[in-house]
């Protein structure tokens, strides 16, 4: 018994200490030095994605220190949306508006109150001079209009009286990236012994958050991108065009699938573009934004193009809405687009009849 555990449990403990002793240095290096956070937007497991239409795990209540340099607060309420709490079953008289898109529409580093749809729902609330509208925020971070599609399937159960789909350039490239059968996935590991057992205290460390930032990135950046313009030659240059052709008829082919979705239900619909810094200083080389327009507006689509009204009064070297170290809009870029957005939708069922 003696020799047993000299050669076979010490050795088995020793290795496990030390690991435990290396996971902890990791942490605490990963938390001290900012690289990755300690606390993440969740979604959902099996369980709450049949109970719940939306997708991030209820009751969410953090500051987000992704990027230290930009923290921000979200707050997921308990049906799975960021956001304020709205109640399964619409009120007498409400006028929802369910919006979907990708970290544009979600509000990446900005606060709950400063997403688009909170700051569309403000505004639409001092026109109509009535709190009875309300923005559903069901934008998700790095999706694309499969994963989109799928969030219209399930939000529909609100009953929205509009949907409101907001396109970005990214998100032809997007669709390179199956988003949606990851998060499928996920669900299902965290769903099943043993990772279900220790997946709530998993969660909130820095290490395991960084193994998702690096699973996420070598997605990425395993896939070539079609929208790559540095080709050396012509037949390389032949094969991204080609490439991107394709991926924009995959999506001009899912946009018609869920404007006829939502139609179906007697729900109005809208095709949104929002417009990225590429668009806003004229150097988006593929002009993504003016052939979503063309898509859109080809398909019979009520469609608003937002970059005209965003670039009045911005100059191109200020662009000041944008943040300094990122892509994503800023508070005030929000507010542009929520009152541009809104002066639109105003001149649109249902908008029209219910705020005359």
């Amino acid at each position: 018994m003696t020799n047993i555990r000299h050669k076979v449990i010490f050795p088995i403990l020793s290795m496990l200490i030390g690991l435990a002793a290396g996971l902890l240095l990791v942490e605490l290096l990963l938390r001290v030095s900012g690289i990755a956070p300690a606390v993440n937007l969740h979604s959902v497991n099996s369980r709450e994605f049949k109970r719940i239409p939306g997708i991030w795990q209820s009751n969410q209540d953090f500051v987000s220190t992704e990027k230290p340099t930009l923290p921000y607060r979200i707050t997921i309420n308990s049906i799975g949306y960021r956001g304020a709490e709205i109640p399964v079953k619409k009120a007498d008289g409400e006028l929802r508006i369910l919006m979907i898109g990708d970290s544009m529409t979600f509000g990446t580093y900005v606060d709950n109150a400063e997403t688009l749809p909170a700051q569309l729902e403000k505004h639409l609330r001092a026109k109509c001079g009535t709190k009875s509208i309300r923005v559903i925020n069901a934008g998700i971070e790095g999706s694309t209009i499969t994963s989109q599609a799928e969030m219209i399937r399930r939000g529909l159960v609100l009953e929205p009286d509009l949907v409101v789909l907001v396109f970005h350039e990214n998100d032809i490239e997007e669709l390179m990236l199956p988003l949606w059968p990851s998060m499928a996935h996920n669900r299902e590991l965290k769903s099943r012994f043993p990772m279900n057992s220790i997946w709530p205290v998993l969660r909130n460390t820095a290490t395991w958050n960084f193994a998702i930032r690096l699973q996420r990135w070598w997605e990425m950046h395993g896939t070539r991108s079609a929208t790559v313009v540095e080709h050396t030659d012509d037949a390389a240059r032949a094969e991204a065009t080609f490439e991107l052709r394709d991926l924009k008829a995959r999506y001009q082919r899912a946009l018609l699938r869920t404007f006829k979705l939502v139609r179906q239900r007697n729900t109005e619909f809208v095709f949104m573009l929002y417009p990225g810094p590429w668009s806003l200083k004229g150097k988006d080389w593929l002009k993504l934004i003016g052939w979503a327009e063309l898509a859109g507006q080809s398909a019979g689509i009520p469609t608003f193009n937002l970059l005209a009204g965003m670039r009045e009064g911005l100059s191109v070297i200020d662009l000041g809405y944008l943040l300094p170290h990122d892509i994503h809009p800023s508070p005030r870029g929000h507010e542009i687009a929520a009152r541009l957005s809104a002066q639109f939708l105003l001149s649109r069922e249902p908008l029209r009849a219910a705020c005359s």
